[in-house]
């Protein structure tokens, strides 16, 4: 017999951190915790007072996130509740992903060129900031993600590879031998002997938050725009560098740890400037200057083009 799905439920702060316990029960990267979690609440504090939860509200609540956010953003929310709304009683209030257009090309609106990321490294030596120019060139000469860069550890350094294991593969990052050298001497300079090369001044591991405001605060200095300056442009950058060179997309994708390589063709889809390029060429708006061609055609002018529609014209009559 078959059981029908519950369609409403409870949501409380409690349940959230319930929740939580479970996603890390099934192994999911912190960062994925963290976001889910962060999805939670936002639609815990959306729902305000009212802890009850059907379909009525959860649709407001979509429409409310289709009205302010991006749809990537507003599905990859929607992954998130609905994995809290299973773990809540409710699988039957759980909501359709929003169906969005593949686009085979890129926006340059947000892209780091190299350029830009030459000047912000640059800057930073220039400020006296060397770990952040350190940091920053880590990240892009081997395609990390932030979240990775505790794996740029002395031993690594030594090794000149690192071992990463995120979301829940393991994968060897060759780490360049300039780096290499300059890691080594900047260690060696702080007293950093064992763990993580770059530390705070309490000899923690450096924040996803400090690289962040690191790189705007360079941005601002270095006259480039701050909506390009954040850590992941950094590994589209290297991304991008590989790929121009190399053209092996399945290199590229094992390399920055992808599951599939649909991933990592995103990351080197041709550019809607290039594509702009591209349709320009092709030459096929006529205009009105297309006339020319009627006037001054060879053995081609007003009078012979409507002699051959009388023509046509005379043909049809009986």
């Amino acid at each position: 017999m078959e059981v029908a799905e519950v369609t409403s439920a409870r949501l409380t702060d409690e349940l959230v951190e319930l929740w939580r316990g479970e996603l890390v029960e099934r192994e999911l990267a912190p960062s994925t915790v963290e976001k889910y979690v962060r999805e939670g609440r936002r639609l815990r504090a959306w729902l305000g007072d009212d802890e009850a939860v059907d379909r009525r509200r959860v649709l407001a609540y979509k429409s409310w996130l289709v009205s302010c956010y991006a749809p990537s953003t507003v599905n990859a929310a929607l992954a998130a509740v609905n994995d809290l709304l299973a773990f809540c009683g409710g699988r039957g209030l759980r909501l359709r992903n929003l169906r969005v257009q593949p686009v085979s090309y890129r926006s340059m609106e947000h892209d780091l060129t190299l350029d830009e990321y030459r000047q912000m490294v640059c800057t930073a030596y220039e400020l006296g900031d060397e770990r952040m120019a350190l940091v920053v060139q880590a990240l892009c000469s081997c395609g990390l993600r932030v979240s990775e860069l505790g794996c740029v550890t002395v031993a690594a350094v030594e090794m000149r590879e690192a071992r990463v294991n995120n979301k829940g593969k393991v994968r060897r990052v060759i780490l360049p031998d300039v780096l290499c050298e300059t890691l080594r001497a900047y260690a060696l300079r702080r007293g950093i002997r064992e763990g993580p090369v770059f530390v705070t001044r309490s000899g923690g591991p450096i924040s996803r938050t400090t690289i962040w405001r690191g790189m705007k605060r360079l941005a601002g200095v270095a006259g480039v725009l701050p909506s390009k300056a954040y850590p992941h442009n950094l590994r589209h950058l290297f991304a991008l560098v590989h790929y121009g060179r190399y053209r092996d997309l399945n290199v590229l994708s094992e390399m920055l740890g992808h599951a599939r390589v649909e991933t990592t063709r995103i990351y080197v889809a041709t550019t809607g400037q290039e594509r702009s390029a591209q349709v320009n060429s092709l030459g096929l708006f006529v205009g009105s200057e297309g006339l020319g061609f009627l006037k001054g055609g060879p053995q081609r002018n007003r009078r012979s083009v409507a002699g051959e529609r009388s023509a046509k014209v005379s043909w049809h009559k009986p």
